[in-house]
């Protein structure tokens, strides 16, 4: 289901940047993105950027192009082997959604407008230790398994969270395992509803 947008119309193509006969002239899907475009723009938080870095967040989908979390939550779920990509030596750093709002409401009321964060753990994971902790999380019996290593992999990944410490006070909060078991727990809320 796509999004709405209610109220007036001029308004509406103003946000748009554009003039009611310049829009007419569009098709509607060609409006419609635009607007979707120009939300996310004005909603965009701009102080924090820099490394990205794993976030641990409810909602995420299992697609090829997700995270490695959900991937190995749904393998686990079904009982399926967790697939590591080589020998899982690799590490990212995850942080909770939770730590990235707590850091953007931070950097909103610093004076350091349009200073640049990375915003992690400043740890450094591998992805076979995280395996293993979904499988400790889950009481899954899915087996680890390894698979060739992806091309281009990043073989190492974590944010330097020094500035954002130091300037703006940022501290994460929560655990990896933490955030996973509170990822399963908004899942399966999320499930029964």
């Amino acid at each position: 289901m796509g999004r709405r947008v209610a109220g007036d119309p001029l308004l509406v193509v103003r946000f748009l940047h554009g003039t009611p006969e310049r829009l007419r002239a569009l098709p509607e899907r060609a409006v419609r993105n635009r607007l979707e475009e120009r939300l996310e723009e004005a909603h965009r938080p701009r102080l924090l950027g820099g490394k990205r870095v794993q976030v641990v967040a409810p909602r995420q989908t299992d697609s090829a192009y997700a995270g490695v979390i959900p991937i190995f939550l749904e393998q686990a779920r079904n009982d399926e082997p967790l697939t590591v990509d080589g020998d899982g030596s690799q590490t990212r750093d995850f942080v909770h959604i939770d730590d990235v709002v707590q850091a953007n409401l931070l950097a909103a009321t610093t004076d350091a407008v349009g200073e640049g964060y990375n915003i992690g753990t400043g740890t450094e994971t591998s992805v076979l230790d995280l395996a293993e902790t979904i499988q400790q999380a889950t009481t899954t019996e899915s087996k680890i398994v390894h698979t060739e290593p992806r091309t281009a992999d990043i073989d190492h990944s974590v944010a330097d969270i020094s500035k954002a410490r130091e300037r703006l006070g940022y501290e994460p909060r929560m655990s990896l395992r933490e955030g996973i078991d509170a990822l399963q727990k908004t899942t399966r809320s999320t499930e029964l509803d």
